[in-house]
């Protein structure tokens, strides 16, 4: 009887290193991850950041807008009420020739002419201005006490600052002292009278 060897079962080559490089390369791909998330959570806190911003400026104009709506109810509601811009007046202020003022009627029911009283300037600021009306049926409306507490007018001093010459967003426009912006500025025009502050 002839007796065949028996061969050693196949077995692979070892591969040396090949858990290593799949270790690393998983550590690359966290690290990749957690940088990713790092970004990703600091443009979400900055988007936040400006929403949040935003949002406050938008009520801040709708707060502004309200003020202003309840100063023209009040200043220019009643029918007897007129409006004009402060070029009206003669002469032209820096910053103010725009400047629209209403003005009601203090005469009394016996007079034959109208006597105009300015009630005050439709200008942020001015929101404390007070006077009295009539609420009598045949006198509505007329003004019966002078007008108090305007703050601002047209013939304040306005410093435009830099504004003729840097542009409409200037920082250092004032009036009377207090910090003011130009609202119309340096569109076409190099006539300071222009300006609205």
């Amino acid at each position: 009887m002839v007796s065949i060897p028996l061969s050693q079962p196949w077995r692979p080559a070892p591969q040396r290193g090949f858990a290593l490089l799949i270790t690393i390369t998983l550590l690359a791909f966290l690290v990749l991850l957690l940088v990713s998330l790092a970004t990703l959570t600091r443009v979400e806190t900055h988007v936040a950041g400006n929403m949040q911003t935003q949002a406050q400026a938008r009520q801040n104009a709708m707060q502004a807008l309200s003020i202003a709506l309840g100063q023209l109810q009040k200043l220019a509601g009643p029918d007897q009420r007129t409006t004009a811009t402060s070029a009206i007046l003669g002469g032209e202020k820096d910053g103010s020739r725009f400047w629209t003022g209403v003005w009601g009627n203090a005469k009394t029911a016996g007079d034959q002419v109208s006597s105009p009283a300015g009630l005050g300037w439709l200008v942020s600021g001015n929101e404390a201005a007070t006077f009295t009306v009539s609420t009598d049926a045949g006198d509505f409306g007329r003004v019966t006490s002078a007008v108090s507490n305007v703050t601002y007018s047209p013939g304040d001093a306005i410093d435009l600052g830099s504004a003729a010459t840097v542009g409409a967003l200037a920082s250092d426009v004032s009036v009377k002292g207090d910090e003011a912006r130009v609202l119309i500025g340096p569109a076409g025009t190099t006539k300071v009278a222009d300006y609205v502050v």
